[in-house]
């Protein structure tokens, strides 16, 4: 009877740690907000948004005048954009959240700049119009693409882009052939000189790659360094998905009913503590806090006792 020599052959153990898509804690959520304010300004308005109330990407982006009740504070999420298109929510469901009055406010503000915006372009805005829109009538929303793109290039500026060593790999290595001196002009030769050592349609055919991709290489790669000369990179999961994910921690972490946030968030309580509710640095030294005070407490009071008797 023959034997397989593969009978107890085993696979090695993977050594690839996974690196941890902390969501935000506040402070870190701030610099986020703020950043957005001065990097991409257009999309400030619905990360904000998207912080205060935990909304999906699609339902935020689908918004329209007509679902925000300002007096009493309270928005409706009925429907969400899937590509070009408008639908109704994951979950086929309506919901109302409450918005706090500064929020409100901030809407308000950012309607009056639609409008003169509207204005300045001859046309006008309807009732119904899309709160965020990249049309001077507001008429089309947001496209959810756009958003995606504008957050990748913030995550950039700070530096927390979560990108794979392959690729950050490449685009320092299309930074060091842009810093490359320049090779001397051919006699005869036409043309701009390149902006940096390499020109980028040479760097992309050394790396494989086109010349919109070396551009945005070398600049994604100016970015990270700028960000960590500044010792600014504090790693947190910058994407639209952590906002959700940061909403729900941080209402669970100060006590809210977990039955009201997952209405809150637009699913049931399973998907909420499966999928959104993350444990967070803060949460844990608190955790830890209270545990020593309980263990220590104790510890001295059964002491107390054991001396008495």
């Amino acid at each position: 009877m023959q034997r397989s020599p593969m009978a107890e052959f085993q696979l090695p153990t993977s050594l690839h740690v996974e690196q941890e898509h902390r969501a935000p804690e506040v402070d870190q959520l701030c610099r986020y907000l703020a950043a957005a304010l001065a990097f991409v300004p257009a999309v400030a308005p619905v990360l904000t948004l998207g912080a205060v109330t935990g909304m999906r990407r699609g339902e935020l982006v689908s918004i329209r005048r007509s679902a925000l009740d300002v007096k009493q504070g309270r928005l409706r999420v009925d429907t969400a954009i899937s590509g070009k298109r408008v639908k109704t929510t994951k979950t086929r469901k309506e919901r109302g959240i409450f918005l706090d009055a500064k929020t409100v406010a901030m809407l308000q503000r950012h309607c009056e700049q639609m409008d003169e915006r509207a204005e300045a372009c001859g046309v006008e805005i309807g009732p119904n119009g899309f709160v965020f829109s990249l049309d001077p009538d507001c008429s089309r929303p947001m496209l959810a693409d756009y958003l995606t793109q504008q957050v990748a290039a913030l995550k950039e500026h700070l530096g927390i882009s979560n990108k794979q060593p392959g690729t950050l790999k490449r685009e320092d290595e299309a930074l060091r052939l842009f810093r490359q001196p320049p090779a001397p002009r051919r006699p005869g030769q036409t043309g701009p000189a390149p902006k940096g050592g390499m020109s980028f349609p040479e760097i992309g055919r050394r790396l494989g790659r086109s010349r919109r991709w070396a551009e945005l290489a070398v600049r994604s790669a100016l970015r990270r360094e700028a960000a960590a000369a500044a010792g600014e990179v504090d790693y947190f999961d910058g994407s639209i998905l952590a906002l959700r994910k940061f909403t729900s921690s941080e209402l669970l972490d100060a006590g809210f009913n977990i039955s009201m946030v997952a209405q809150r968030q637009g699913h049931g309580p399973q998907v909420l503590v499966k999928h959104y509710a993350k444990a967070r640095p803060s949460a844990d030294r608190k955790a830890a806090d209270h545990l020593g005070r309980v263990v220590r407490g104790g510890a001295r009071r059964s002491t107390r006792r054991q001396a008495g008797g």
